[in-house]
Formats: C-alpha cells, sequence, structure tokens
C-alpha cells in the first residue's frame, strides 16, 4: 500500500473525521452535529461527462436544524501541485453538480464546501491556495476566503502543535514528520497517555494501523515487530491501554539510550546537541534552550546520558529544568 493508499484508510474512519474538525476547522466543529457524520462516494461527473474520482468527502449536517450540511472534500498529496487552487474549484463545482444530480442539496438548494489538502512530501508545500484557518461567518456558512482556497494540512509545518495532545490528525501530521523512531516513541507516549484517561482504543487502532503501512518508509531501519506488539497489547489484553502505555517507554527508553550511547561515541557536543533536540520535540524550544545552557559546562558523558532518562520521565520542562539543577548540579550557564 502506497503513502496516499495509507492515508486514505485512515481518513476513512469517522473517529479520524471528527478530529480533524476539532483540531483543525475552528469554529467550525461548533456548528455541526459530528454524529451525523457520514462519507459520501467521492466520484463526480462534469456536465461535459468527464469523471473525477476524489480521495475522500464526508459529510455532516449542521446542529441548529437548519437543513444545511457540510461538505469536506479531502485529498491527499505527496508531492507539490501548482495547479491545486484550479483543481479545488473543478471538484468543488463537479461535487455541487453531482449531489444536485442526484437530489441532495441542502434544504435551501444550495451545498455547503469545505477543501481540505492534507501534505505529506518532501519539503514544504509551496503551491498557492493554503489557507492555516476556516472562515465562518455571521451566519455560520462555512469556507476559506475566496474560491480557489482550502485549508492546508502540511507535515512539515509546526501549526498542528496548537491543536489538543491527543488528536489522531494531529498525531499523524506530526509522526509523519518525526526525524527518528525516538521521536515518533516520545510522541506515541504521550498520545497513549491521553487516550488512556479517555479509554480511546478507536483512537489508538487507528493510528497505530496507519503507522504500520507508512512505518518502512518513515524509518526503514527500525524493528518491523515493534507496532505489532504494540497493536497486540492494545487488542488482546484487558489492560491493553496502560500495558501499551509501558511498552511504547520502554522503546522510547531504549531508543534514546541508543541515541546516548551513539552521541557518546561521536562526542560531548553531539550528546549535548543530541539532548537538547530531544527536550525540544518533548517539551518546546525555550525548555531545549534553557537545558542547553545548563548543560553547556557538562563535559562528563554519564552525567549527561542520566539526563537523557528524566527527558523520558519528567511530565514537563520545568520539572526537568528543576532536576537538572538539582541533581547535575552545573546551573545555569551565565548568558553569552
Amino acid at each position: 500500500m502506497d503513502q496516499d493508499a495509507a492515508w486514505k484508510r485512515l481518513f476513512g474512519q469517522p473517529v479520524v473525521v471528527r478530529h480533524l474538525l476539532r483540531g483543525f476547522a475552528g469554529k467550525v466543529v461548533g456548528l455541526l452535529d459530528l454524529d451525523t457524520l457520514q462519507q459520501l462516494p467521492a466520484s463526480w461527473v462534469a456536465a461535459d461527462g468527464e469523471q473525477r474520482r476524489g480521495d475522500m468527502a464526508w459529510r455532516a449536517s449542521y446542529a441548529d436544524g437548519s437543513g444545511r450540511s457540510l461538505v469536506l472534500l479531502i485529498e491527499f498529496q505527496s508531492t507539490v501541485d501548482h495547479g491545486m487552487s484550479i483543481r479545488v474549484m473543478r471538484y468543488e463545482a463537479m461535487a455541487f453538480g453531482g449531489l444536485r444530480h442526484a437530489k441532495q442539496l441542502d434544504q435551501d438548494h444550495e451545498l455547503r464546501l469545505l477543501s481540505v489538502v492534507i501534505y505529506s512530501g518532501e519539503g514544504r508545500w509551496t503551491a498557492p491556495g493554503g489557507a492555516a484557518r476556516v472562515v465562518v461567518d455571521s451566519t455560520g456558512e462555512v469556507g476559506p476566503p475566496r474560491p480557489g482556497r482550502y485549508l492546508l494540512l502540511d507535515t512539515h509545518s509546526r501549526a498542528q502543535d496548537d491543536a489538543a495532545r491527543n488528536n489522531i490528525v494531529a498525531a499523524a501530521l506530526w509522526l509523519s514528520g518525526a526525524s527518528s523512531p525516538a521521536d515518533a516513541a516520545t510522541r506515541l507516549r504521550e498520545l497513549v497517555h491521553g487516550w488512556s484517561a479517555s479509554r480511546n482504543v478507536e483512537a489508538a487502532e487507528a493510528v497505530l494501523e496507519w503507522l504500520g503501512i507508512l512505518w518502512p518508509r518513515l524509518f526503514p531501519d527500525a524493528d518491523p515487530t515493534t507496532l505489532a506488539a504494540w497493536r497486540r497489547d492494545l487488542l488482546n489484553e484487558e489492560e491493553g491501554m496502560s500495558t501499551l502505555a509501558e511498552r511504547v517507554r520502554e522503546w522510547e527508553a531504549d531508543l534514546l539510550h541508543q541515541g546516548i550511547e551513539q552521541g557518546m561515541e561521536r562526542g560531548i557536543e553531539d550528546q549535548r546537541a543530541m539532548l537538547r533536540g530531544q527536550a525540544e520535540r518533548k517539551f518546546g524550544p525555550v525548555t531545549a534552550r534553557e537545558l542547553a545552557r545548563r548543560l553547556a559546562n557538562v563535559t562528563d558523558a554519564e552525567r549527561l546520558a542520566v539526563v537523557g532518562g528524566w527527558i523520558i520521565d519528567c511530565d514537563t520542562g520545568a520539572a526537568l529544568l528543576e532536576q537538572v539543577d538539582t541533581e547535575v548540579g552545573n546551573g545555569p550557564a551565565d548568558p553569552a
């Protein structure tokens, strides 16, 4: 199964589309009754007979009983398409025509359409037309600000960090851009803890299945049996979520330890740089910068290795920095 097909399979599940709307569609989610979500056949026929097979289409009714609905047209891109704005306008016109022919327009004989482009290719998306947010006017009409615009979700953008930490779509975007298995494990552990609190097995299973398809492309040298073991923990044990969380934590620790050992072989500077990178992935750039200041004068590889374990165990950046100040004993380095 190729990359685009893996994304299509993930977004073929209602729970994932709900997370898309909740995490990235702003005020739109407050207008809709998400229990009415239904997948539509994404095949449209134009007036001239041209047929277009879209990637994914979903529809949800407005919650106000107005008879309005919103149709999501989701496209998955692994390459940059500089003609996407034109494609979006054509797809929306074909969708409108197809649903009108099927007598499936809203009660006012209109159709609310929102196009979403999910990009997971090499490098950032550079085509025009991508919008970072969805506009909702005072009457509840939804859409980007002008024709040819679309909501863009780029796996290379950090905008998804603003979404809820247990959001499936935010997780998929982040994981698709993870630089190493250790980075992926850190993010997965945070997600699983969030899912454990809500017992959201459906969410965990959706992402694990998606990762299972893309894992060889993301991390070709990683152990292919890891995700299979995680999925068994999730599905087959009574306390599957807690077991899964612990398994991910252990794997994260092993990967970070391997990285620390490799850093020791390369030198102290490389080891410090790796620790800063791990701290930034988990706690953000401010904590990473402060950690780098505190470790600037530490030249003992074993002391640095201990810090790697704290990055895993600490729940907040403040807790990490406090432990470094207390245990390493080096104190914050003076600013340059």
